[in-house]
């Protein structure tokens, strides 16, 4: 939908952030309308510029008022976009993160590895690959489940005013899978900013492997590891999909939040 068409008239925000603020604001009870009757919605935006850094804040706080649980995937500049955008970016940022449940910080500067020989329009296209990607993560735990589920109420108690969150997804094979998947989702470079997963407060893991090869140890393994870095009090909840299609590959995606804001220090 337009934001703000009085105030703009369609020709966007010009990089101003408190215009794409007031744009939002005029068109915020059509957004509230437009999401009344969702329980989950996701932001995405990437931050810096006028639309995004400016109007999602506003677009959850108004969420807010309807008791919808929010989650932001939000993207800082590259550097070569300058200091003054960083700041308006960091700035949005601080702004989005009291007004959402749940957000993913994924700064440009990670995907330069993968963009190293893109065009800009393609490396830019990555970025929006890479939101998708935050998105489908937190889908696929709650739908992609068949013998042990996770449901919304288990999304809601670990991602319900949380602050930040990191997730990420891993795969291996071989003896020691379990182990070494589970690293790799951790370590996950594209989706977060933020190292590890010390002190989070909650954590869903769904795990992926064919239905003749998954074992009870291997799973043990991969709850205990996430365990281990959780707070004692975490709310930690594993879900089970058989995938015949894997073969002797498994794989492990998670979510995990209540971590150190990424705001600190900024």
């Amino acid at each position: 939908m337009l934001l703000g068409p009085q105030l703009t008239k369609g020709n966007g925000a010009g990089g101003n952030p408190l215009k794409g603020e007031k744009a939002a604001r005029e068109s915020v009870e059509d957004l509230k309308k437009k999401f009344k009757d969702h329980h989950m919605v996701f932001i995405a935006a990437g931050m810096g510029g006028g639309t995004g850094t400016g109007a999602s804040p506003v677009l959850g706080r108004a969420l807010s008022e309807l008791d919808i649980i929010k989650i932001a995937f939000v993207t800082l500049p590259f550097p070569h976009e300058g200091n003054v955008r960083m700041r308006k970016a960091k700035e949005g940022v601080k702004q989005l993160e009291g007004a959402v449940d749940t957000m993913v910080v994924i700064p440009n500067a990670k995907l330069k590895p993968l963009a190293e020989d893109e065009t800009l329009t393609n490396a830019f296209g990555i970025v929006d690959k890479v939101l998708l990607k935050g998105v489908k993560t937190v889908m696929d735990l709650m739908f992609n489940v068949s013998h042990i589920n996770i449901d919304f109420g288990d999304v809601a108690a670990v991602m319900k005013k949380k602050g930040t969150a990191k997730l990420g997804i891993g795969e291996s094979s071989g003896e020691n899978r379990a182990i070494e998947a589970a690293e790799q989702a951790i370590e996950t470079p594209l989706l977060n900013n933020v190292q590890g997963i010390d002190g989070a407060s909650g954590v869903l893991v769904n795990i992926s492997a064919s239905k003749d090869s998954l074992g009870l140890m291997e799973v043990e393994q991969i709850m205990e590891y996430f365990r281990e870095q959780a707070i004692d009090e975490a709310h930690i909840k594993n879900g089970i999909t058989y995938n015949d299609e894997l073969g002797e590959t498994l794989r492990v995606s998670f979510i995990a939040t209540g971590l150190k804001s990424p705001t600190d220090g900024m």
